[in-house]
């Protein structure tokens, strides 16, 4: 079915004009002011610089699920996490008020319920909604935490913007619920619990890496695909195959499984948006570490924004373009010193 969507497509791209449909998409269906070009320089530098990082992230940290699960439970999650959120900006008071008054939001945890999660705009009642399907306490308030960031998007952009008629830039989207994971850091202690929270914050850390290194390695995998449509399936599983063993992803079960990632499928050209928007995620966060009142300033500039092309808005905010000479290899470097002195350290000398 792939191959035939590939072929399909590649004729829809030759028609209006293009040389194969990743250039197409990329132009006509999200208007994006960077090229697959520049995709491929972003692909190499996180291939040399962040994909071995990650991999040494999860050798030495190896990550195990908790006895204990953390808490809330559900019935916790929005009055905690609307006083977390009070403290760190009350910008953020408004919006999660609305959502709770007006009940925007399917969080309960039941039998059967699609798993995952998301943010929508329905046009029918002109509001946005919040959907959590995780079956754990934990991995429903992370769920949450990323979904509110989606969610306040829309709250503080309705006024301005007709939502029926367009969307939020999808690489600058996923920065507000990303953007929004990095900023409440500081408060897991009092969301997770203090057994739970240092976890709890490595595994939002690892999380927001990998979002880099498979977003790459999905969009790589479709861009080599539509450059060279006339692929047989047999060649696309070696190119993914090659693809694991250069993004040091070989457990990610991509391989076996690429199929199941519906992107593909339904829309194509958006994977890159996780990549983008993780590394940018990643300059709040370091910003952060610096000081975190201007990292919280630039979070809620962004959000007047997100209609703008994505390079426009980094160079507006003062965030660095994961295209430029070095960017990645500058990450690369704050995140290694910063986890070698406050968690692989500390492993090692446990483990000793």
């Amino acid at each position: 079915i792939y191959c035939q969507l590939v072929k399909l497509r590649t004729e829809e791209a030759k028609l209006n004009g293009y040389d194969n449909y990743y250039d197409y998409i990329f132009q006509e269906n999200y208007g994006r002011d960077y090229t697959p070009k520049d995709c491929l320089y972003f692909y190499q530098e996180v291939k040399t610089h962040l994909a071995p990082l990650e991999e040494l992230f999860n050798t030495q940290l190896q990550l195990q699920w908790p006895d204990v699960l953390p808490k809330p439970s559900e019935e916790d999650i929005l009055p905690l996490l609307q006083e977390q959120l009070t403290i760190l900006s009350p910008h953020f008071a408004p919006a999660m008020t609305y959502l709770q008054v007006h009940q925007l939001y399917d969080i309960e945890q039941r039998k059967n319920k699609r798993s995952g999660g998301y943010t929508l705009w329905f046009n029918e009642i002109n509001q946005p909604f919040l959907y959590s399907g995780n079956d754990s306490d934990f991995l429903n308030l992370l769920t949450v935490i990323h979904e509110f960031g989606h969610f306040n998007a829309y709250y503080q952009l309705a006024q301005t913007v007709n939502f029926s008629q367009t969307d939020l830039i999808c690489d600058l989207a996923e920065i507000h619920s990303q953007g929004l994971e990095i900023l409440m850091l500081p408060y897991y202690e009092a969301l997770f619990g203090a057994d739970n929270f240092q976890w709890a914050q490595l595994y939002t850390l690892d999380g927001l890496l990998y979002s880099i290194t498979s977003g790459c390695l999905i969009a790589e995998f479709e861009q080599r695909i539509y450059e060279n449509p006339t692929m047989t399936s047999t060649q696309m599983e070696q190119l993914m195959a090659d693809l694991e063993k250069q993004y040091h992803l070989l457990n990610s079960g991509f391989s076996k499984n690429w199929t199941e990632t519906t992107h593909l499928f339904e829309t194509p050209g958006y994977y890159i948006s996780y990549a983008t928007s993780a590394f940018s995620a990643w300059e709040i966060w370091t910003e952060s570490q610096k000081d975190m009142q201007q990292a919280v300033k630039i979070y809620e500039k962004l959000l007047t924004q997100s209609i703008d092309n994505y390079l426009d808005v980094l160079k507006t905010i003062g965030l660095k373009s994961p295209f430029a000479v070095n960017s990645v290899k500058n990450l690369a470097r704050q995140l290694e010193d910063y986890f070698s002195e406050k968690y692989l350290v500390e492993i090692n000398e446990s483990a000793a």
